[in-house]
């Protein structure tokens, strides 16, 4: 697997449920901050009653929660059904959802960075095979390269709650 982390700061997972309980367990362990860039939140890791809570309890836990979902294909979180889409449009002032720019489409990694200083590396969406890491430098390496890509990508609207 390409991978930020080469050395002995990383753990190597694998499987569906592996990857979920550790992405779990990464946000439970987070104070105020989780960036995520998926492609589309895939439902078998994103879309269960574990990831929501420990979501939820994230964004109450801190006066000034700092989490951002940035995604290639957030429109895809309206086509199917999935249990986070609730949640994200309830807790819109605290959880950020932006639609990935034209321009990072190639970026086929996924990834979850939080503050503990923590990491969830995919090098693609496609596989639940990935790494959990926690080298600063290499974690502050990736949340740059998120915040560029922040920077350069629009709001979600679509996902926001319509009011009748």
């Amino acid at each position: 697997m390409n991978t930020p982390f080469t050395g002995p700061e990383h753990s190597p997972l694998e499987g569906q449920a592996t990857l979920k309980a550790s992405l779990c367990e990464l946000i439970s362990q987070s104070r105020h901050q989780l960036y995520i860039l998926a492609y589309d939140l895939d439902p078998l890791i994103y879309s269960n009653d574990d990831f929501n809570q420990q979501l939820s309890a994230l964004a109450r836990r801190s006066k000034r929660p700092n989490i951002r979902l940035l995604l290639h294909n957030a429109n895809r979180l309206l086509s199917h059904p999935h249990r986070v889409l609730p949640l994200l449009q309830r807790l819109s002032s605290l959880i950020e959802v932006r639609q990935l720019n034209e321009q990072y489409k190639n970026q086929w990694q996924s990834y979850i960075i939080t503050d503990q200083p923590a990491m969830l590396y995919q090098a693609t969406y496609e596989r639940y095979d990935a790494i959990v890491g926690n080298d600063p430098r290499k974690i502050a390496e990736m949340r740059k390269q998120f915040e560029q890509m922040w920077q350069h990508s629009g709001i979600a609207t679509t996902l926001r709650r319509q009011m009748l």
